[in-house]
């Protein structure tokens, strides 16, 4: 990379850094491009150069952290734990990885307002990670289910939205509440056990099953 573009870059990423404290303290709406720049120590005009629109500028700042924490998932999905309970922990621990362990509650916070709208990028945003978060749990079910480690008669959408449901609500508890993070993501893992402990007995059961069988092959 030639020093120009070196330059872009380092300027690219000041306009995100101070768009994503601006956005966290002030909120989406209320954050001005100008102050964008100003906290950038940039003019306003080169911020335009970089994102036309502020809604593209929230995009920016947003979507490539959740398109690895999306990546993330992936690599669970492709090799998930034996136990099913883990897995699916396993899964929804990459996500609140997010912002620092889910610790930036007023970013989390001011996005998720930008989501309640009823249209926008910000909705745009939280659509589409929420539809991939669904996907990927139902995908994780899938694996599962192929693998013989959660009963072939589960119903695995129904299954993925409740699991999502449940996550969902309890990070909407915690960007709007005062629990810390450590222990709304204790209580996630805590609720899955309970929800999904019976796919663990019927994992084990399998496989019990199957080393019966092999034994009386051999």
């Amino acid at each position: 990379m030639g020093l120009r573009e070196q330059q872009k870059a380092v300027r690219r990423q000041k306009i995100l850094d101070a768009a994503g404290v601006l956005f966290a303290k002030r909120g989406f709406e209320k954050t001005t491009v100008e102050e964008i720049a100003a906290e950038a120590g940039l003019a306003w005009a080169t911020v335009y150069k970089y994102f036309k629109t502020k809604g593209e500028l929230l995009w920016a700042v947003v979507h490539p952290e959740l398109e690895r924490l999306f990546e993330e998932g992936g690599r669970v999905i492709a090799d998930p734990p034996e136990q099913p309970v883990d897995a699916v922990i396993a899964l929804l621990m990459c996500y609140t990885q997010w912002r620092a362990g889910w610790r930036d509650r007023d970013f989390l916070r001011a996005i998720s307002m930008t989501g309640m709208a009823p249209a926008g990028v910000g909705h745009e945003l939280a659509t589409w990670a929420n539809d991939m978060l669904q996907t990927q749990i139902a995908a994780l079910l899938r694996v599962l289910q192929r693998r013989n480690q959660i009963p072939g008669g589960t119903n695995v959408a129904d299954m993925a939205t409740i699991i999502f449901d449940v996550f969902d609500r309890e990070y909407l508890t915690y960007i709007h509440g005062e629990m810390p993070a450590d222990q709304v993501i204790a209580r996630i893992v805590r609720l899955m056990k309970t929800l999904l402990e019976p796919w663990n007995a019927y994992a084990r059961a399998a496989r019990k099953s199957g080393s019966r069988k092999k034994s009386k092959r051999s």
